[in-house]
């Protein structure tokens, strides 16, 4: 053998060592469907891990959504009941001022009545003493003052058998002193 002829014989030998065997159409088809059935497998695999995936993704977004709305139910009673007690404070502060302003009220009334019994008394002593001091008339003096003594049954009996509530009064107060 020539070199050249070596170098050919080994170059083809080299790249599959063992000689090649005759595969029958049975073993064919059993590798085929051996590779379809680890192919599907893999995707069978593939699949439960992408399922698995989006639970634990729907699970998250699941507890997510139970907190935000935990949250959400906390802030919007706070908020309830802070509104709930600022209406109560507006409430407590128009009854303080309605309060206060009807006890001004009343202290003014009060103040007005005493006004106008000054005035009614003012009124009438002025009046009586300018008609006594047109007729010459003052106050009376001591030896002027006399005390009557009499029974209310006899200033009944002087009326005519009716009473009068008047002249008891005056004498009751005659009496007392």
């Amino acid at each position: 053998m020539v070199a050249a002829q070596k170098y050919q014989y080994q170059q083809y030998a080299q790249p599959n060592p063992q000689p090649r065997r005759r595969v029958s159409e049975e073993e064919r088809r059993r590798r085929v469907a051996s590779k379809a059935a680890r192919l599907m497998e893999q995707e069978k695999r593939e699949q439960q891990k992408r399922n698995a995936l989006i639970r634990q993704k729907r699970l998250a977004r699941k507890r997510m959504l139970q907190r935000l709305k935990l949250v959400s139910f906390v802030v919007l009673a706070f908020g309830m009941l802070a509104m709930t007690v600022a209406g109560y404070s507006m409430v407590a502060a128009a009854k303080v001022a309605y309060n206060s302003g009807a006890k001004e009220l009343q202290n003014l009334e009060a103040q007005i009545v005493d006004l106008e019994i000054d005035v009614a008394v003012a009124t009438d002593i002025s009046s009586i003493q300018e008609k006594a001091a047109a007729l010459g008339m003052g106050f009376p003096k001591d030896y002027q003052t006399v005390a009557v003594s009499a029974s209310p049954d006899a200033v009944t009996a002087l009326n005519g058998g009716q009473s009068d509530f008047g002249v008891k009064d005056i004498y009751a107060s005659v009496k007392g002193q």
